[in-house]
Formats: structure tokens, sequence, C-alpha cells
């Protein structure tokens, strides 16, 4: 039996890897979109329950205003979205 190559999902694959579980999808169903087993996309869902990470504290801070009611200089570059 011949051993498969480790695989590095890109964020996109692993976006939609939890959104086909969060849709009741089985891991041999996701598994077999990307031509693998069940078992190498199990740690894409385990490592956080099969929900999406949440968003980088950076992208949470974006934008808030200071205590003069004022969006900060700093702050006003393109945020990141998740």
């Amino acid at each position: 039996m011949k051993r498969r190559t480790r695989v590095d999902y890109t964020p996109e694959q692993k976006a939609i890897i939890r959104d086909r579980y969060k849709q009741g999808d089985s891991l041999h169903d996701i598994a077999r979109m990307f031509d693998r087993y069940h078992s190498s996309i199990m740690p894409t869902i385990h490592q956080t329950g099969g929900y999406r990470p949440p968003c980088p504290k950076a992208a949470q801070n974006q934008g808030q205003q200071d205590h003069n009611g004022y969006i900060s200089a700093h702050q006003t570059g393109p945020g990141i979205t998740c």
C-alpha cells in the first residue's frame, strides 16, 4: 500500500471544509472532494471544533473610536475580514 503525501490545506480550502462540515456533510464526502481519506481532514475540523477560528485581535480593534469619538489615524487602514 502506497503512502500518500501530507497535504497542507490553504485557508480557502479550510474554509470550504468547515462550511461543508457545518452544513452536515460527512467527513468522507468532504474528503472525497479533495481526493483524500477522511483522516486527512479530521485535524482541520477538530482544531476548532468545526467552527471558523475567531478573527485576529487586530481586526477586532480596527476602526474603534477613542475616548473623544474620533477614529485614530493608525486604525483607518484596510481591515481584515473574517
